[in-house]
């Protein structure tokens, strides 16, 4: 939309529910999502789900998250939406990198 775009997550591991957790938040809204997951070996991504509430009708719905670590200086998250039918499609992907 000709914006620039900043957005910012925390992760981390949460020892009283043994789960992987994770928060979102940018300048395009003014919601912070939630997310928990756990470690899938099988892909060596970390998938976290949870809820978000959709700025168009104020409703709660699912929310999925996937986060790789590529190498020591790269990082790649991938976030999933779903639509009005329930159909989950690809909202954003981000790919990180450290600033040398």
């Amino acid at each position: 939309m000709g914006q620039p775009f900043e957005g910012v997550s925390i992760m981390g591991y949460d020892n009283a529910s043994k789960k992987i957790v994770s928060t979102w938040y940018d300048n395009m809204g003014t919601r912070i999502m939630y997310v928990s997951g756990d470690y899938n070996p099988n892909s060596d991504t970390v998938e976290l789900r949870g809820e978000m509430t959709d700025p168009m009708t104020g409703k709660k719905k699912p929310y999925r998250e996937t986060f790789r670590v590529v190498d020591n200086d790269t990082r790649h998250i991938v976030m999933y939406d779903v639509d009005e039918k329930g159909s989950e499609y690809k909202s954003m992907e981000i790919t990180m990198k450290r600033k040398k």
